[in-house]
């Protein structure tokens, strides 16, 4: 295998280490971006919740900006394929 110089450091690595360490940053960064997934799920569905629960006189007492956030919030989008699917 070829080596190569590293950028920062100057020290010799091989491709087989370099790819090693291009797939444990991309399989950390892909279980972050499960995780964040996961959260926001979470945080739409909790909204949702909010939503449902708040009167209509409520929602007149809530600054603009709270109710436009909770205007714009949509279901999550397996939620919307499944819809779509089961229309289909």
């Amino acid at each position: 295998m070829a080596t190569l110089h590293c950028i920062s450091g100057g020290k010799r690595v091989n491709t087989r280490e370099m790819l090693d360490k291009a797939a444990s940053v991309n399989y950390r960064m892909a279980a972050e971006n499960a995780c964040l997934k996961q959260q926001v799920d979470t945080l739409r569905s909790a909204l949702i919740e909010c939503r449902s629960a708040l009167s209509a006189q409520s929602r007149k007492n809530l600054s603009p900006k709270i109710a436009r956030v909770l205007a714009s919030v949509r279901p999550s989008a397996k939620k919307l394929r499944a819809q779509a699917a089961g229309q289909s």
